[in-house]
């Protein structure tokens, strides 16, 4: 009988199947326990050995560590009537202790700043499908805002969030029959990934849900002086029903519900200014806009 783990990576080819077959091994363990170290999930030494030696080793890369999970999740993607791409940066800082170099104290470190963006797959009913795409970088020292404002979107990070917007359109041509939407927070609110989405044909076009953290400016209409800005154009639409959230406790903060306000409105916006290229104005809609106590904002296509 075909184990979870033989069926999650059968396209696996690492380039030898000793490793594949250790790769189910170390999988079926850590699976079973996700919450556990590596040690205590895989119980025994001789399991402990062999996982580290696999991910030691040359040929179990990243992405070939991905690729037959990718391939797994697209199936389940698949049989999904609506499929939610969620996308974020997550920080893998690793901190490296100077002593035993003998630059410094055992107190002594020196902090390496990593991060990791994935694209994760969930249904509506937020069951996770699997990762559909992630890329994992060392962060650079950041750069003077003047600089990054000459840079290209491909030259800076942000471009993490456009690249995983461009795989859902790739992702929605091949699954016809599936509704893709791309979800991100308010690192998401890029301009080019609003152009983006017009350049798409519908048939490969995903839709977005992204948390809007610009006050965008609208395109001129002959009728309204001064130019009006997208907020106070979505509380003014009119009022589509409301809704009641629960918010969950945080540190140093009580939990509480919040009473949300839903409007609707389609609306052009004005191309922000880009020093190395020039942008076109665009049409959204529906702009969705939700009011709270908690000044919460979110927009879709």
């Amino acid at each position: 009988m075909t184990s979870w783990a033989e069926e999650e990576v059968k396209t696996a080819a690492l380039g030898d199947q000793r490793l594949n077959k250790r790769w189910v091994n170390v999988l079926d363990h850590l699976g079973q326990h996700p919450q556990i170290s590596i040690p205590a999930a895989c119980g025994g030494w001789a399991e402990t050995l062999g996982a580290y030696r696999f991910f030691d080793n040359d040929k179990a890369t990243f992405e070939g560590i991905l690729t037959p999970h990718r391939a797994a999740t697209l199936e389940r993607m698949a049989a999904c009537p609506v499929v939610l791409l969620v996308q974020d940066t997550t920080e893998d800082d690793e901190c490296v202790c100077l002593g035993p170099k003998g630059l410094g104290t055992l107190k002594d470190t020196e902090k390496h700043a990593r991060r990791l963006h994935p694209t994760v797959a969930f249904t509506p009913e937020r069951i996770c499908l699997g990762v559909v795409k992630a890329t994992y970088w060392s962060r650079d020292k950041p750069s003077v805002r003047e600089a990054r404002r000459g840079k290209g979107i491909d030259e800076k990070e942000s471009a993490r969030w456009l690249e995983s917007y461009q795989d859902s359109c790739a992702l929605q041509g091949h699954l016809p029959n599936t509704l893709i939407v791309n979800l991100a927070d308010r690192e998401g609110d890029i301009y080019e990934w609003f152009a983006e989405y017009a350049d798409y044909v519908p048939e490969t076009r995903a839709h977005w849900l992204v948390r809007a953290a610009q006050n965008r400016r609208l395109q001129e209409d002959e009728q309204t002086t001064p130019r009006r800005k997208l907020w106070e154009t979505l509380e003014q639409a009119p009022i589509l029903g409301y809704l009641d959230v629960e918010i969950p406790p945080r540190p140093n903060r009580v939990g509480r519900q919040a009473n949300v306000t839903v409007r609707a409105a389609t609306v052009n916006l004005a191309a922000p200014k880009r020093k190395a290229y020039h942008l076109p104005g665009i049409t959204v809609g529906e702009m969705v806009c939700l009011i709270a106590s908690l000044g919460g904002w979110l927009s879709r296509s």
